[in-house]
Formats: C-alpha cells, sequence, structure tokens
C-alpha cells in the first residue's frame, strides 16, 4: 500500500480513469457496468470514490450505493465519504444515487426485498466477507436479475471462490469482462 493524494493509503493497483476518479475497476469493466444497468434499479455494495457508481447512474434508473466510507484492509482506511459525494455532484450522478453510508451487515436488512435488477458487489474481498455479501444481497435481487463481482480471477482475494460457488448452486451464466464477473440468475435463489 501506498499513501495516496487524498492522505491515506490507496489500494496498490488503484488507477486513474477517464473520469479522473482513483479506481480499481479498468475502463472496459466501467463501460460493461455501464452497459448492465442501463435502465436498472442498481444496488451496489463497495463505492470508494465513485467512480463505478458515477458509471452505473448515468444510465440506470436509479443507484444504491452501500459504503461505510471508513475503507477496508484491500481500500486502505481512510475517510471517503466527502470525496465519494464530490464526485457524484461533478459527474452529474448526485441525483439518480442513493448513499447509504453503513457496513452492508447493517444496511441491506433495511432494504425492501426484490427491488433490484442488478446488485454489484465490490466490497471487502475476502471469502468470507463476500460470501456475506451475496447472502444479504440476493433476497434484494429480482427474480431473474444480474449480480456482477469485481476482482474476480484475482488469487489475493476470495471473490473468485465465493463466486464459483454461487454459479454451481444456481447454474447461473457468467461471463467475464477483465476481472468483472457477471452473472446473469436463471433461477429463484431467494
Amino acid at each position: 500500500m501506498q499513501l495516496g493524494r487524498y492522505g491515506f493509503t490507496v489500494i496498490r493497483y488503484a488507477r486513474g480513469t477517464t473520469l479522473g476518479i482513483p479506481s480499481g475497476l479498468t475502463e472496459n469493466e466501467g463501460s460493461e457496468l455501464a452497459t448492465i444497468a442501463a435502465g436498472k434499479d442498481v444496488l451496489e455494495i463497495g463505492s470508494w470514490y465513485g467512480y463505478s457508481t458515477i458509471r452505473m447512474a448515468r444510465t440506470a434508473s436509479a443507484v444504491v450505493a452501500v459504503d461505510w466510507h471508513r475503507g477496508d484492509e484491500h481500500a486502505g482506511y481512510g475517510g471517503s465519504l466527502m470525496i465519494f459525494w464530490r464526485n457524484l455532484v461533478k459527474h452529474g450522478a448526485a441525483d439518480r444515487t442513493l448513499p447509504f453510508i453503513g457496513r452492508t451487515v447493517d444496511a441491506l436488512p433495511r432494504l425492501a426485498d426484490h427491488q433490484f435488477d442488478l446488485v454489484f458487489i465490490d466490497g471487502l474481498h475476502t471469502y468470507d466477507a463476500v460470501r456475506s455479501d451475496v447472502e444479504l444481497s440476493l433476497p434484494k435481487l429480482k427474480p431473474g436479475g444480474t449480480l456482477a463481482f469485481h476482482d474476480y480471477g484475482r488469487p489475493d482475494f476470495g471473490v473468485t471462490q465465493a463466486v464459483d460457488e454461487l454459479v454451481a448452486k444456481t447454474s447461473a451464466s457468467i461471463r467475464v469482462v477483465d476481472s468483472l464477473a457477471v452473472l446473469k440468475l436463471t433461477t429463484s435463489t431467494h
């Protein structure tokens, strides 16, 4: 990890984007998120500085962005809420984004079931955290909805194992863009 320009540690693989917002997402992944979010109600788990939020909000009906904005062992520790909000306003995404500040274990039970077409999971990347995010978010997904996960295929995270288990359990179709795994659920998993 290294000290970032915002004064706290940031993930070592963060890169600049065409929006000028640090992100671990590639441009291809951002474009794919915008495509699969088009016209949809989206639940995002993990927002950091808002790059993925903005990419989805520009095409989505609405994005509920859940993040506690204090960082973690993978993104680095430090507050990101003010930078996140500033980026949403600067890039015209604030009017289609509802930030929910808190941990997923506290936030997701407060959201109604079956209200989202797309759930994008990019929170803490440990196996247990990803599995927990999946378990908490599946009831929020409409039948036949889409799940997307960032950092699939990275051996230093638990994302791949959690996604592969979900695919085996649900027979979901999967396609991968860089390290973005997109799962289309074909059966009810609730």
